[in-house]
């Protein structure tokens, strides 16, 4: 994780050229990227003997950055967690 993860700052901008400095742009605050909030708890939508389908909703705050994917994990009763896929496409919230 960046140090600066969430942090707010303030930017501001002046232009310049042979003649000199521009007065600065209004100033702008604004938040560096951080980690987002989980995703919704996933429900299942179909299942079947050989499959389950589950469904989830986004996050309801992605950290200020696009979702790059998400990971889905399998626990079988008296097991560990296992990934068992990687969704690249964000905007498909189902596996």
């Amino acid at each position: 994780m960046n140090a600066y993860s969430g942090l707010p700052f303030k930017f501001k901008v002046i232009a310049e050229n042979r003649q000199g400095s521009s007065k600065p742009s209004l100033a702008t605050r604004i938040l560096a990227a951080a980690v987002p909030t989980p995703p919704g708890a996933p429900i299942n939508v179909d299942s079947q003997k050989s499959y389950i389908l589950i469904r989830w909703t986004p996050p309801t705050n992605s950290g200020g950055i696009l979702i790059n994917f998400y990971s889905v994990y399998l626990k079988p009763d008296g097991e560990s967690y296992t990934i068992v896929k990687n969704i690249t496409n964000i905007a498909e919230l189902s596996y």
